[in-house]
């Protein structure tokens, strides 16, 4: 019967749209094969149209693309020039410290470059033979600055360096650096402490002459001019730069120990980057620090100032003195306040850690590492507690010590170990004071500090009685690294070169394979089919025994033989 109605939708069937998306598969399939057999090549990316023939400024837009494709050509050929160009003559490091010669301008900031004008008095070179020692660096000066670590100022105190210093009869004057590490009432305390004897200072650098810990550039510019305590220093220097004549130049003379600053101190007070600063550089290169002397000149109010940047204090090295004949050990001591290189490499940590808690107060440790009760001084304890927090747990389940040791001096070595002393004298740290509250103000309290990153009180360090090395030359600082200092960098250095070691040890042992290889024999050529290739004989013949012979045969033949023996 015909169909009546009309049709009201177009809905096909299922069976209708599977056809249907079965022949659109197959077309395109069937297009895909036929762009493969087309040898004509395609690109995916749309082709440029290009500028019209119909735009009026043609030829000007394409001779200025021209213009700009052959100054780039220009600009390669110029950079591929510079680093084809042969170097300068290779100078000595006594030359170029000798045309390092800072002249000074008109507002006192200083610019570094190679010395023109020739100065008849010797005294004014960098590199001087009278200048080649402390004794002859002290001598020469007017004005003996003594930098200390607000931190732990007796520590880094010499007795020996104030007694030679008075005896010739020169100014002494303490800088107490490194004032923002440490809280304002440890500042205000070690102020008062200290005025007893001579001037002091309070001082911070500028941030832009403070070693970074990440290798990474800021994101802000550091600032040349934030540096705290100038103003004063200079007030000072002004004052006898006034008792001299005109003609002649005040001489000040910057002493310390290694790594406490003198470095950014002269940087901060000149406001420019004339002396490099400390840098923990790879362990091919080592730490850079300062080994022979640099001078810097500049004017201020019209007066000459010469700043002198001293190496490192170098002791007398006492082969008889042992840890048992003093209260500390000379050797700890060095390693923890000159702070020189990875010191968490140390191939024996346990006794600078060790020194570390015994001054440290109990609490403190425990809420800074984050570790349980411990009996206070006991290290085995507190390394375990530091070792189960870190989760370093070796496979018989003891606490990793050695682990937790170079956790603690990591922090130490990158000044994430916040620490203060107090003096031991209890006195009103509040009086005679007065003229540093600005410098104060700026600093945080003791409950700001424990907020965060967290605070460690540690018992104050005492004086160093060990007798200075006078007339050791300062170009030998160089293979000699104060005096003791030597025997630390070689603990330091141990640690390092154990790993390298063990890869000249692998690198011998493949030159020694290379060379016992036998060459292997040409490949044939053309595509002939592979041959395996035949193993090398070993060097060492090795003999085995001939297989035995089977004297059996086999069970067939024997069951035939019995049973041609049982018909006959």
């Amino acid at each position: 019967m015909p169909r009546i109605r009309k049709k009201t939708s177009k809905r096909g069937t299922l069976h209708q749209r599977g056809k249907i998306q079965a022949k659109a598969s197959e077309t395109r399939k069937k297009r895909k094969r036929a762009a493969n057999k087309n040898p004509q090549w395609k690109s995916k990316l749309t082709k440029d149209p290009g500028i019209p023939n119909n735009f009026p400024y043609k030829d000007q837009v394409l001779a200025e693309i021209a213009e700009e494709r052959r100054q780039q050509i220009v600009q390669k050929a110029n950079k591929k020039k510079a680093v084809q160009q042969p170097p300068a003559e290779d100078e000595g490091i006594e030359e170029l410290s000798s045309a390092l010669f800072l002249t000074s301008t008109q507002n006192g900031i200083v610019t570094a470059g190679p010395s023109t004008s020739k100065t008849t008095d010797e005294a004014d070179a960098a590199t001087q033979a009278d200048i080649s020692t402390l004794d002859a660096a002290i001598a020469l000066a007017d004005i003996i600055v003594e930098v200390l670590d607000a931190r732990d100022p007796l520590s880094y105190r010499n007795l020996h360096l104030e007694k030679v210093v008075e005896q010739k009869e020169r100014k002494l004057v303490v800088l107490l650096n490194k004032i923002d590490l440490c809280p304002k009432e440890s500042v205000q305390a070690w102020l008062h402490e200290l005025r007893q004897d001579a001037s002091v200072v309070p001082f911070h650098s500028a941030s832009a002459f403070i070693p970074s810990e990440n290798s990474a550039p800021p994101v802000k510019k550091p600032a040349f001019n934030d540096a705290v305590g100038v103003d004063e220093l200079l007030s000072i220097l002004k004052k006898h730069a006034e008792d001299k004549p005109t003609e002649q130049s005040l001489t000040v003379l910057f002493v310390g120990l290694t790594n406490v600053g003198k470095s950014s101190v002269v940087n901060s007070l000149i406001q420019r980057s004339a002396i490099p600063i400390y840098k923990a550089a790879p362990k091919h290169e080592g730490p850079s620090t300062t080994t022979y002397p640099l001078e810097v000149s500049f004017e201020h109010d019209g007066h000459n100032i010469r700043l002198i940047d001293s190496p490192g204090l170098m002791y007398l090295v006492d082969a008889d003195a042992s840890p048992a004949d003093g209260v500390y050990d000379p050797r700890v001591r060095d390693i923890l306040l000159r702070n020189r290189g990875r010191i968490d490499k140390l191939k024996d940590p346990l006794p600078v850690v060790a020194d570390i808690v015994s001054r440290c107060t109990r609490e403190d440790l425990m809420l800074f590492y984050n570790t349980p009760a411990f009996v206070n001084g006991d290290v085995s304890a507190f390394l375990a507690g530091v070792a189960r927090h870190h989760q370093f747990i070796k496979n018989d389940g003891v606490p990793d010590t050695a682990a937790a040791c170079r956790i603690v001096l990591k922090d130490w070595n990158a000044c994430k170990f916040p620490y203060f002393t107090l003096p031991d004298a209890k006195s009103n740290v509040t009086a005679n004071v007065a003229s540093h509250d600005e410098i104060l103000a700026t600093l945080r309290s003791r409950k700001e500090w424990r907020k965060s990153p967290g605070l460690l009180k540690i018992r104050a360090g005492t004086s160093e009685t060990r007798l200075l090395d006078l007339t050791a030359l300062w170009e030998k600082v160089e293979s000699e690294e104060d005096g003791e200092d030597e025997d630390v960098d070689e603990d330091v250095a141990e640690g390092e070169d154990d790993e390298e070691e063990e890869e000249e040890e692998e690198e011998e042992d493949e030159l020694d394979s290379d060379e016992d290889m036998v060459p292997e024999p040409p490949k044939p050529a053309g595509k002939r089919k592979r041959v395996q290739e035949v193993a090398a004989r070993p060097q060492k013949k090795v003999s085995f025994a001939a297989p035995p012979r089977k004297t059996t045969k086999p069970a067939a033949s024997s069951s035939k033989r019995a049973s041609k023996r049982a018909r006959k």
